[in-house]
């Protein structure tokens, strides 16, 4: 698995997003590197009405939202857990 490539569109939630992103590679192989110009497949995270996420890589931009009511890191944790492919034990 690569590097998971992100763009983050709310600047009021990038300090966050990038905190979230950093304890996740800390305690894990995990590791993720802004998008560059080139790259076409890539996590688009954002403030939205609801929270959603599709599990893994699907292709192109792949949009992880968060509502500002559930905006807190443990759960950009848990979703950025399954942009990377991971899922919930049972």
């Amino acid at each position: 698995m690569g590097p998971v490539i992100y763009c983050i569109k709310d600047e009021v939630t990038k300090k966050d997003f990038i905190k979230a992103m950093n304890e996740i590679s800390t305690g894990t192989c995990i590791k993720f590197i802004p998008r560059r110009p080139h790259d076409k497949d890539y996590v688009f995270a954002k403030i939205g009405n609801q929270c959603s996420s599709k599990v893994g890589r699907t292709g192109g931009p792949q949009v992880l939202a968060t509502s500002k009511e559930l905006y807190i890191r443990n759960y950009l944790k848990k979703v950025t857990f399954f942009k990377s492919g991971f899922v919930n034990e049972p």
